[in-house]
């Protein structure tokens, strides 16, 4: 997979560090060994990683450090029940605190108002991915589309 992704955007010149790739929580701790043998190899290829999902998969928290990613995402389930529930909010400042001290980033998904996206920029989010910040754009053809 790792050699075709790479020869076509190649074949377009599209620079890898353009692209983050994403892993969702439940895949990656399917196998972590595997997992991050295979994350290691893409950020070689210069591709950016992007761990989706956090804290809806099956796994235990500290696995979560160990992947080579550039970012963790948090699940809009989080993002929507932040506001009435202190420990969801706590749970989510533990991932924004502990991507901070391992230089990762953090994208909060599925926002859904303005309260909630200015309690999470006061938290420390990096990155925010919903219909608050930007609606999602047409398709661009796909290389070989």
């Amino acid at each position: 997979f790792n050699k075709t992704l790479h020869n076509i955007f190649a074949d377009h010149e599209i620079p890898s560090e353009k692209i983050i790739l994403e892993v969702t929580e439940n895949i990656a701790n399917a196998d972590t060994n595997a997992a991050i043998e295979t994350m290691n190899k893409f950020k070689s290829a210069g591709y950016r990683l992007a761990l989706d999902d956090i804290g809806v998969g099956s796994s235990n928290f500290k696995s979560l450090f160990d992947f080579p990613v550039d970012y963790f995402k948090i699940d809009r389930s989080y993002c929507e029940s932040m506001c009435d529930n202190e420990a969801v909010r706590a749970f989510i400042q533990i991932i924004i605190n502990e991507a901070n001290k391992t230089h990762k980033k953090t994208i909060a998904e599925g926002i859904p108002d303005e309260e909630t996206l200015e309690l999470l920029k006061s938290m420390g989010v990096n990155y925010s991915q919903s219909f608050i910040t930007g609606t999602p754009q047409p398709l661009i053809p796909a290389p070989g589309a």
